[in-house]
């Protein structure tokens, strides 16, 4: 997941395109409304992640099991 030069629209754009993918196949019907912060692709989760100190990110990854694997991503801790 290498986000440098991605601007967050960009980011938001891919994502979205990729969620739509991923309803048509599982059968979801695409005028859903799904707007929970873990419905959210990893890709937008990891780039939010980005802003947060380190101390943050440890707090952040006992939330749940996604959290924690987007929290231990190498690109956050450089």
């Amino acid at each position: 997941m290498d986000l440098r030069g991605q601007s967050l629209f960009e980011v938001a754009k891919d994502a979205h395109g990729k969620s739509q993918q991923r309803a048509s196949v599982s059968g979801q019907l695409p005028g859903i409304d799904t707007k929970s912060i873990n419905h959210m692709p990893d890709k937008i989760l990891l780039h939010v992640f980005s802003y947060l100190k380190h101390k943050e990110l440890c707090h952040i990854a006992s939330g749940c099991k996604k959290w924690r694997m987007i929290a231990n991503d190498s690109c956050l801790w450089f």
